[in-house]
């Protein structure tokens, strides 16, 4: 008789079934894009160009394709990775100037 090799078994967490009560799913308030905005007065224009960005798969944008909720035509935003994405893009490092070697020129002469 030949052994045969057997995987290890799995553990029961990972083959469970989300059960309500036991694993909550995680917390999620949808807003939709004005609602975001009004919460957020920073982004108040940019917005849907930031969601245009994310669904062309830009990369600096993947997490907020995460938050983008799309429902027929209607746009809702999950708030709480909303702010995991703006989270994770402050601890990005600055973008470089864009005036790198351009001369100024100086107050007073001409």
């Amino acid at each position: 008789m030949t052994k045969k090799s057997v995987a290890p078994a799995a553990p029961a967490a990972a083959l469970r079934k989300r059960m309500p009560g036991i694993d909550p799913p995680p917390p999620m308030r949808m807003l939709t894009v004005d609602q975001t905005e009004e919460a957020h007065p920073a982004f108040k224009g940019r917005l849907r160009a930031w969601i245009h960005r994310a669904d062309a798969n830009d990369p600096d944008f993947t997490g907020l394709s995460l938050a983008v909720v799309r429902v027929g035509r209607s746009i809702f935003i999950d708030d709480v990775r909303f702010r995991e994405f703006l989270y994770q893009r402050s601890a990005m490092p600055p973008a470089p100037s864009r005036r790198d070697g351009v001369r100024t020129a100086k107050r007073g002469a001409r």
